[in-house]
């Protein structure tokens, strides 16, 4: 529909204000709004086993930091209510022991918030800079590898990793959203790749002669 056509058939009597008769003349209609919107939602959407994944390894590093902060808290007031038996040691210990976890904690917690962590930003406003993608064995006790669980790394174009944990019964449809966001990242870990990472990231890209190379 023309300009001409749009302003012929725009409401008579109904007071528009000048933003809302432009909106109509360039066709930015609610229904095309709702349309970006149900577009953005199914965007959410898509991401959300990866949230909720990054969720779970938050909450498991929590876990491990309240450990470590609470035995070093336990130490200390041991220290404290039986100095002889303790001795000074025991209290330098509890206290270097928590505040060791309570670092830990303040460091780990805001990185891996699952909605603005480097992780998140980088799938959602530099896709781009994905340039590797691979899974790796969780330890687990005695240090055989978990079955129930995996860990997924995302490396991008400055040599970062970003690291976190999925169910196993979910790992396929996780890196099937990842290669669709980063469709030109190699996927799958091998030497080669290690060595391509550490001399140029960019060489990992499918399309590597077009990509971008470190000055």
């Amino acid at each position: 529909m023309t300009l001409t056509a749009r302003w012929r058939a725009l409401p008579v009597g109904v007071g528009l204000t000048p933003a809302a008769a432009g909106r109509i003349l360039l066709g930015h209609t609610p229904a095309r709004a709702a349309k970006g919107e149900d577009m953005e939602e199914k965007k959410d959407e898509k991401l959300e086993i990866i949230v909720k994944s990054i969720r779970r390894t938050r909450n498991n590093y929590i876990l491990g930091f309240l450990f470590i902060f609470g035995f070093g808290v336990f130490l200390t007031v041991l220290s404290i209510l039986d100095p002889e038996e303790a001795g000074t040691a025991g209290l330098v210990m509890g206290i270097v022991i928590a505040v060791f976890g309570l670092l830990v904690g303040l460091v780990i917690i805001p990185i891996l918030n699952p909605r603005t962590c480097p992780l998140m930003k980088l799938l959602t406003e530099h896709p781009d800079k994905i340039v590797w993608l691979c899974t790796m064995d969780v330890p687990g006790a005695r240090g055989r590898p978990q079955k129930n669980k995996k860990s997924v790394i995302v490396h991008d174009a400055d040599r970062k990793g970003h690291t976190f944990n999925v169910k196993t019964d979910q790992l396929e449809e996780v890196m099937s959203i990842l290669q669709s966001i980063a469709p030109r990242a190699t996927v799958g870990f091998t030497k080669e790749n290690n060595e391509k990472y550490k001399a140029d990231p960019y060489s990992l890209l499918k399309d590597a002669d077009s990509a971008p190379k470190e000055s």
